[in-house]
């Protein structure tokens, strides 16, 4: 056996032996430092921790990356959930969930979501920013059973979604919104904002750049100190009612 071909047999006995090492006595003793979070809503690292019943510092050997992923998906508000760990003790979690538009309080105080697409979903955990509060809400189920929001008042759900990715600022300040309705007929939105007094009034057809205008323009009254009990925007032409 010539030199080259002793020296690549030492060489991969050596790579051999380092990961034999590695894994045997290091990784073991590696613990959970992090846990890198890749999701479409927002959720915090403590909330993994948390609902997958980790610890910190943990070994990250330890992690039953099959025991994460159950413990996950059983949450109601997570659709997809992939798991991994990864190197110098990073756990890695890729998270699709339902992205609440709006929240709503049922007459025992139970907190429900809705998404963009009128879905309900629960959830224990308040992550990220608590979505605005639509109260009057009417719902209804297919032939499966499944609950949604009624169809004559979903535009609102895909105004606010446009609204949450063009305009966050605005979306945010969102802070309850009421539906006038007339038996199963949706007459108007009652929208009212962070920091503002007055009210605004919107059609049942009710589109994204409608209550980025609203919104400018209670605040431009009330910095002038003009309130109102309402204004309409139902139509062109603004009606102020005190």
């Amino acid at each position: 056996m010539d030199k080259k071909k002793i020296y690549t047999l030492l060489l991969l006995l050596s790579i051999l032996s380092s990961e034999i090492f590695f894994f045997w006595y290091v990784a073991p003793r590696i613990p959970l430092r992090k846990i890198v979070i890749h999701a479409n809503f927002e959720v915090l690292e403590q909330d993994i921790y948390q609902l997958a019943h980790l610890q910190p510092k943990m070994p990250i050997m330890q992690v039953n990356i099959a025991r994460v992923e159950s413990l996950l998906r059983s949450e109601s508000m997570i659709q997809q959930v992939k798991a991994k760990r990864g190197i110098l003790g990073s756990l890695y979690v890729w998270l699709k969930g339902y992205n609440p538009t709006v929240a709503l309080i049922t007459a025992e105080g139970k907190i429900l979501f809705l998404d963009q697409d009128g879905f309900l979903f629960s959830s224990e955990k308040k992550t990220g920013i608590f979505p605005p509060l639509l109260q009057g809400a009417r719902l209804e189920s297919d032939d499966k059973g499944v609950i949604r929001l009624h169809t004559n008042m979903r535009p609102l759900l895909y105004a606010l979604h446009q609204l949450k990715e063009s305009d966050y600022v605005t979306h945010s300040n969102i802070a309850g919104i009421d539906a006038v309705t007339n038996g199963d007929i949706l007459l108007y939105w009652k929208m009212s904002f962070i920091h503002t007094q007055t009210k605004a009034l919107f059609a049942s057809y009710v589109q994204a750049q409608d209550i980025q205008r609203a919104l400018v323009v209670l605040q431009i009254l009330e910095e002038h100190n003009q309130f109102f009990k309402e204004v309409d925007f139902r139509t062109n032409e603004i009606v102020f009612k005190r």
